[in-house]
């Protein structure tokens, strides 16, 4: 493709100018903050998500223990998600409580079994109860575990001794299917949680750098501005510097992500919840980001944001109004939805032929192809390919934004359909 070596003179100063633009608007630092709530936001509600099995299906939130035993037992140690008590009252009291309406109670009664001459803890409900039996049972075990650490405190045992003597040793007998089952299952529950999050941060990326060109694009070009400024800038450099102002956004839009991760990995450790498989399927991912790592990472997002951004650039410069603006952007957020769909849709999937060709694939790559290689499912050959096809691509957008994008930013009228763009092309190309 030729080019005039003059093609791109005046794109520093475009750029300096729709940067100033960018961040002069309160629209900017708006989605710079949704940017690091949302990359938050989304890992912490996996996280929660996945750790929240100990708390779902419970009926019981009341639990009354009547303690008949010598030994001082602490309610504390109950699950987190009852209130449990002590009770000095009798267990027909505690009964007849139960029985008034109290269909979330359970009341306990730790008392010396006449038949055995043990300990029982024996969990009783109401007669409307809505607790279940196995949830009853549990809170009563959980109570017999108290007297069983009640009776070594009082002997003198320390809570390390206490805990190396109560520890339970179990056998089992599998086969190497079955172990190397177990493997598979985390390592696909890790690859499928650290390829969403990408999927979702690259599609947040891209969604607002597009729209942000477009919308730059129709009000320069609504408000005459566009002709003021190619008088002295070509077309190409004109929207060359608007793609590296835009790019500015997602540079600072990625570094507001990486913060939003920092925020809610700082927020799953206070709460303890720091080995959820969230963050499992994340430092996956981030124990690839070494030399290749970050390299495979940024070239990609760099080449896939090119190419998405021209598409967006040519939407907007063939509006007219700004009430167009929204429709414009459905070319670029429609091929990019395609890439996150497909991105969700085999975050599950293993290393195969599939992914392989899905990593070939412009505009899908982008979503694909980094978090595979930093998972170790393609080798650089298969990365460095998809870059070739993608760049590929991103050049012939550049050889049709040459074109046709001066044309179209002084064009008034009706909204420029694909069939005159390219006889716009062709015309471009034969002067």
């Amino acid at each position: 493709m030729k080019m005039r070596e003059n093609a791109l003179a005046g794109t520093g100063k475009v750029f300096r100018f729709s940067l100033q633009q960018y961040f002069k608007s309160a629209a900017t630092y708006v989605m710079l903050g949704i940017m690091m709530l949302g990359a938050a936001g989304s890992v912490l509600m996996m996280s929660l998500g996945m750790s929240r099995g100990e708390e779902m299906g419970s009926d019981a939130k009341t639990v009354y223990i009547l303690n008949e035993s010598p030994y001082a037992i602490d309610p504390a140690g109950m699950p987190e998600y009852v209130q449990a008590a002590l009770t000095e009252e009798s267990m027909e009291d505690a009964l007849q409580r139960l029985d008034k309406g109290e269909t979330d109670g359970v009341a306990i009664r730790i008392a010396m079994d006449g038949e055995t001459g043990m300990w029982k803890a024996t969990a009783y409900t109401g007669e409307k109860s809505e607790v279940t039996q196995g949830e009853a049972q549990n809170l009563a075990a959980c109570c017999a575990a108290l007297v069983e650490e009640a009776r070594y405190a009082a002997l003198g045992v320390s809570p390390m001794q206490m805990g190396i003597a109560l520890a339970p040793v179990s056998t089992s007998v599998e086969s190497e299917e079955d172990y190397r089952a177990e493997e598979d299952e985390d390592d696909q529950s890790a690859r499928q949680v650290g390829g969403s999050a990408y999927s979702i941060l690259i599609f947040m990326l891209v969604s607002f750098s597009t729209s942000f060109i477009v919308r730059a694009v129709v009000q320069e070009k609504s408000s005459k501005l566009v002709e003021l400024l190619m008088v002295s800038v070509k077309p190409l450099a004109l929207i060359t510097g608007k793609i590296l102002a835009a790019m500015c956004l997602v540079v600072a839009g990625m570094l507001c992500s990486g913060l939003g991760l920092v925020l809610a990995r700082t927020v799953m450790k206070l709460l303890g919840k720091g080995s959820g498989m969230a963050t499992a399927g994340l430092g996956s991912l981030l124990q690839g980001l070494n030399g290749p790592g970050v390299l495979a990472v940024l070239v990609s997002v760099l080449l896939g944001y090119v190419s998405y951004a021209i598409i967006a650039g040519i939407s907007g410069a063939c509006c007219s109004t700004e009430t167009e603006s929204d429709s414009a952007s459905s070319g670029a957020m429609l091929i990019s939805m395609v890439g996150y769909m497909a991105g969700m849709a085999t975050a599950w999937m293993k290393a195969g032929t599939a992914i392989r060709v899905l990593c070939l694939i412009p505009f899908v790559s982008v979503y694909i192809a980094p978090s595979r290689f930093l998972m170790g499912d393609i080798g650089f050959g298969w990365l460095a390919l998809g870059w070739l096809l993608q760049a590929l691509v991103a050049l012939l957008l550049v050889k049709l934004c040459a074109a046709v994008y001066g044309a179209l930013m002084i064009h008034k009228g009706e909204r420029v359909k694909p069939k005159q763009i390219l006889a716009m092309m062709k015309g471009g190309a034969k002067a």
